[in-house]
């Protein structure tokens, strides 16, 4: 694509992602939800959707929310429409993998979809007080999360990559930021992350990736977390200066939590 992104091959940490259920759910449909899980995998329908969504350009035709039969009920799926590509507004409708992949499963089993958009912080919230039946916006499974919140099995496996400046002819590694200065924002997952990974780092907060990005481009931050299909769907969009494409840095460095 022009962007020179290039990265080290082996992974920074491995992610797994879920998709969460409110409070007192009905057990049955964390039962359902997993079957499709298990059935999207086996018939391949997950690896289509991986490669639909986790490339470098948007796709042409996206699922819409007609034809849903409600015979089983209503569903209030919450996200946080700013996380491209697992859930934003494209063509003025949500959509992204996580939407995509609500909106299959709500077809398959005879629910009605209703989507509400918060922030991620609200999701988390509303999960756990009851308010939504699911959310899910690339949301990662960790164990402090389950003490408080039911996650469906792993939908997802990722690599958690570092974000830096540069088109990969000046090879880095991880000792590299050992006392930089790193963006996160603040209370995330990544946030948590950088200052585990790297203590002797300046960690300097933000309020969205599209900051992050911008204050890589221009010299204000060393680098950043982010996951690989998070990486890739805000490069797309943030990409504007070929003097300073993105350089995404990889290295085997796994960590206990």
């Amino acid at each position: 694509q022009g962007q020179n992104i290039k990265r080290i091959d082996e992974p920074l940490l491995v992610s797994e992602y879920g998709m969460l259920f409110g409070k007192d759910v009905d057990p049955q449909l964390i039962e359902d939800f997993n079957a499709f899980l298990a059935k999207c995998k086996e018939d391949g329908t997950l690896k289509k959707q991986e490669e639909k969504w986790f490339g470098l350009n948007d796709p042409a035709d996206i699922l819409s929310l007609d034809g849903m039969t409600g015979e089983k009920g209503k569903l209030l799926f919450a996200i946080e429409a700013a996380q491209r590509p697992f859930a934003f507004i494209m063509d003025g409708q949500f959509t992204g993998f996580d939407v995509e992949l609500l909106i299959l499963f709500a077809k398959a089993y005879g629910y009605q979809l209703e989507i509400a958009d918060t922030s991620f912080a609200g999701l988390l919230t509303g999960i756990e007080q009851g308010k939504y039946d699911m959310g899910g916006s690339g949301v990662t499974i960790t164990e402090e999360r389950k003490e408080t919140m039911t996650f469906s099995d792993p939908y997802h496996t990722e690599d958690i990559v570092v974000v830096v400046q540069g088109d990969g002819t000046i090879k880095r590694t991880l000792a590299d930021f050992e006392n930089a200065t790193l963006g996160v924002i603040d209370g995330s997952l990544y946030d948590g992350f950088s200052r585990k990974l790297f203590p002797n780092a300046q960690i300097d907060s933000y309020p969205s990736f599209n900051d992050l990005f911008q204050c890589v481009k221009q010299g204000k931050i060393d680098g950043f977390l982010l996951d690989i299909p998070n990486f890739q769907g805000n490069a797309a969009v943030n990409y504007t200066d070929r003097e300073t494409p993105w350089t995404r840095i990889i290295e085997h460095k796994f960590f206990e939590f």
